[in-house]
C-alpha cells in the first residue's frame, strides 16, 4: 500500500543519513502508484494545525501512516548511542534502514506471513539463544521482516496449520 512518512526533524540536528535514506526509499517506490512512499517533513511549532491531528507534538519523530495503521519512530531509535569521556551522547551507528524498513513493512503489509519451525526431534528452535543450538538470531531477523515465528511439534499437533506460509 502507499505509505506516507510525517518527519519532524530538529533545526539543530539535519540527520542526512535519514534524509538520504528516506530519498531512496521515495526514489525506489515512485514508479509504483498502488505502492509509492511520500515524504513530508513537518515542523512541529511552527505547523501546530498540521501536526495535531497526526498527534505529533515533538521534533525528531518519524512517522508512517498507511490506510488505518501507524507506527512512529524516534530518530534516536535509528542510532547506536553512547557517551563520551564527557557523558555527551555521542551517535556512532546508523541502523535506520533496517529500523524504517521493518515499520515500512509493518504499516503496508498489516497481516503478516507465518513461519514455523518443527520441533520435537532434536531441531534448532527459534527461541533457543544458545550459539550452538539456538536460532534466536534469525528469528529477529524474520520478524524485523515482518514474519510471524513459531515452533511446531508435528507429533503434537498432527498437521501443518492452512496458515503456514513456510
Amino acid at each position: 500500500r502507499p505509505v506516507r512518512i510525517v518527519v519532524t526533524l530538529n533545526a539543530d540536528n539535519p540527520n542526512p543519513e535519514l534524509r538520504g535514506l528516506l530519498q531512496e526509499y521515495r526514489l525506489a517506490t515512485e514508479a509504483n502508484p498502488n505502492g509509492a512512499i511520500k515524504i513530508e517533513y513537518l515542523d512541529v511549532y511552527q505547523n501546530r494545525r498540521e501536526a495535531e491531528p497526526l498527534g505529533l507534538d515533538q521534533p525528531d519523530v518519524i512517522l508512517l501512516l498507511a490506510g488505518d495503521q501507524r507506527t512512529a519512530l524516534s530518530v534516536d531509535e535509528l542510532y547506536n548511542v553512547t557517551r563520551d569521556k564527557d557523558g555527551k551522547p555521542q551517535r556512532t551507528a546508523f541502523f535506520g534502514e533496517q529500523k524504517i524498513t521493518a515499520a515500512l513493512l509493518d504499516v503496508s503489509n498489516p497481516e503478516k506471513k507465518k513461519i514455523y519451525f518443527l520441533a520435537g526431534h532434536g531441531e534448532l528452535r527459534p527461541e533457543d539463544t544458545d550459539a550452538n543450538r539456538g536460532l534466536s538470531l534469525v528469528r529477529e531477523q524474520l520478524r524485523i521482516r515482518n514474519f510471524e515465528v513459531e515452533s511446531l511439534d508435528l507429533t503434537v499437533a498432527r498437521q501443518i496449520p492452512e496458515k503456514a506460509a513456510l
